[in-house]
């Protein structure tokens, strides 16, 4: 998936870090939703991220900012393992 990002939408970016055969963390942001919060969001954003629960622990991450109409507008997002997580911690 983070190959296949950069190949369709050229100046997008997609990180993903992989140890041996195990997935550690991802993040992926679209350069249509870069650019939209330049040019028609508030400048200011808005970081947060939740607990995945289920077989795959972990968290999920964003990155968001208010648009004109005062609409959440999601402009990236990340996940990461639970072992990355309580390093951090």
């Amino acid at each position: 998936m983070c190959a296949a990002i950069p190949r369709a939408n050229p100046e997008s970016v997609a990180f993903c870090e992989v140890e041996g055969s195990r997935f550690t963390r991802m993040f992926v942001t679209n350069v249509d939703n870069v650019n939209g919060f330049k040019l028609g969001c508030r400048k200011i954003s808005f970081v947060d991220g939740c607990y995945l629960s289920g077989p795959y622990k972990g968290a999920l991450l964003t990155a968001t900012a208010l648009d004109a109409d005062n609409h959440l507008f999601n402009f990236a997002y990340g996940i990461a393992c639970g072992e990355i997580i309580k390093e951090y911690v």
